[in-house]
């Protein structure tokens, strides 16, 4: 994903701090949370916060491919992402009871032309 927490994170520039905002949104108490907002405004990015906070560590996550996958090494690494977040530092009780617990789907509803026009 272009510009995501993730991307952001390990690389340099700036990184504005939306850690607080797993905690928000958890105990906001709804089912379903709508966000609109115009466009350049952030929405991808807190989603990708969102997702490498409370996903659950897969295969997917190993940074090296092997028979026998390291989920403890890719675990590490993405709580590294967040060492110096607010929400580390603010609500550890929080953070270790939420972080890499919940299965994320998340669904690209970005409107993309179809495979076929790509290689034509």
């Amino acid at each position: 994903m272009e510009g995501g927490f993730l991307e952001t994170s390990d690389g340099g520039g700036f990184l504005v701090d939306k850690s607080l905002l797993c905690k928000a949104f958890l105990e906001c108490g709804s089912y379903v949370v709508r966000v609109s907002l115009p466009p350049r405004f952030g929405k991808s990015f807190n989603l990708s916060v969102l997702e490498q906070f409370f996903d659950v560590v897969t295969v997917n996550d190993c940074p090296q491919r092997t028979e026998e996958p390291n989920l403890d090494a890719a675990r590490e690494l993405r709580e590294r992402r967040f060492a110096n977040s607010l929400l580390k530092q603010r609500h550890p009780e929080f953070f270790k009871a939420h972080f890499a617990r919940y299965p994320v789907i998340r669904i690209d509803f970005q409107a993309r032309p179809p495979m076929w026009l790509q290689y034509a």
